[in-house]
């Protein structure tokens, strides 16, 4: 039998799957090893989920030891930034926090991250952001890919920034300047979950499980197209080429996940990748003609692929919608089979401009 490849994935109701996590120094079973940097109390809990998962290669940084209160993760992957000018008289400019701290946090990357990294994803709020910047992490993060010998070392940093649902003046400004970045390929992809958008969709949930089931599904997110780049397909492999190029196209980057029921209507699963990009966890207002490059990718179950008439044509169509939908990007094609009795299919989409709505 064919084995279950990857989680279907809940918008609501995601779990991480329990798995037996691989020590620091191994390789995650993905076709990229990424190092997570969080940064403040909001960053931190989103490398807490990626923690959860498996990727062990993780640095919280916080302004103080309440940032860092993520059970779960060893104390010596966390390192207080304290904010406070070396003088002791508080004010000390954002760009300034990363300067007085980069040895420390160098080495500390070097001790617990090694050499055996392909990206370096941070990961941030945009209050963070206004209060400690972002430009002086990523600068360190891009000088420690050169330390370990990485082509193209500035398209192997990239961010995940979570914006609230006001944003203040100060954070308008903070935010504009890391779109610029993406914008200009100093840091490639930028993610961005809008907090407004977030609270729409998970209204329902507890206060306690309110921010973990949002991180726990931005994970599950990642997760799935780093596995499925590493999976062989006797139909059309996704492979870790094109993964790695979606990765490395700058912009910004949208994920999204969806299920699709009624397999014998031909336009059924192009119409499902269109209303799953409005469902995704992140912010709205991309134009999606704007983009670079996409994966499309369809997992469906053993029976499906062996008794549904047409899915191939319509598969196809589907693909070719995307490209549609994107200005005519190129699109990494998919085609999976597990054990499941669903068809799902995975979207990410690269090279996007800013989105301008929330801003």
């Amino acid at each position: 039998m064919a084995p279950i490849i990857v989680p279907v994935l809940e918008l609501e109701d995601f779990e991480p799957p329990v798995a037996k996590r691989p020590s620091a120094q191994s390789r995650t079973v993905g076709s990229r090893q990424y190092a997570w940097i969080g940064l403040g109390a909001g960053g931190g809990r989103i490398v807490k989920s990626f923690y959860d998962l498996g990727y062990k290669k993780v640095l919280a940084l916080g302004a103080s030891e309440e940032d860092l209160s993520l059970p779960g993760i060893p104390q010596d992957r966390k390192f207080v930034i304290d904010p406070v000018s070396p003088t002791g008289a508080s004010g000390t400019r954002p760009q300034q926090i990363f300067q007085r701290h980069h040895h420390r946090i160098f080495h500390l990357c070097g001790r617990k991250l090694g050499s055996f990294v392909d990206h370096i994803m941070i990961c941030i709020s945009a209050e963070d952001i206004a209060a400690s910047g972002v430009e002086g992490l990523v600068k360190l993060a891009g000088r420690y890919n050169r330390f370990i010998r990485l082509k193209a070392p500035d398209k192997r940093v990239g961010i995940v920034m979570t914006l609230p649902k006001r944003l203040s003046g100060r954070s308008k400004t903070a935010v504009a300047e890391v779109f610029k970045m993406a914008s200009e390929g100093r840091i490639s992809p930028l993610i961005v979950m809008d907090a407004g958008k977030l609270d729409r969709m998970f209204s329902p949930a507890t206060v306690k499980a309110y921010w973990p089931n949002i991180n726990n599904t931005f994970a599950g997110f990642f997760d799935v197209f780093n596995k499925l780049s590493n999976r062989s397909s006797r139909y059309s492999s996704f492979d870790a080429a094109d993964y790695a190029g979606i990765m490395q196209a700058g912009g910004c980057l949208v994920m999204s996940a969806v299920g699709v029921k009624n397999l014998r209507d031909p336009f059924a699963i192009s119409e499902a990748i269109g209303s799953s990009l409005e469902r995704t966890v992140m912010t709205d207002g991309y134009d999606l003609s704007t983009a670079t490059t996409a994966g499309c990718i369809v997992v469906g179950g053993k029976k499906i692929m062996a008794r549904v008439k047409g899915l191939q044509q319509n598969i196809d169509y589907a693909f070719d919608v995307l490209a549609d939908i994107t200005g005519n990007a190129t699109i990494h094609r998919g085609i999976h089979e597990d054990n499941t009795e669903t068809l799902r299919v995975y979207t990410i989409i690269a090279g996007l401009d800013t989105p301008a709505v929330r801003l």
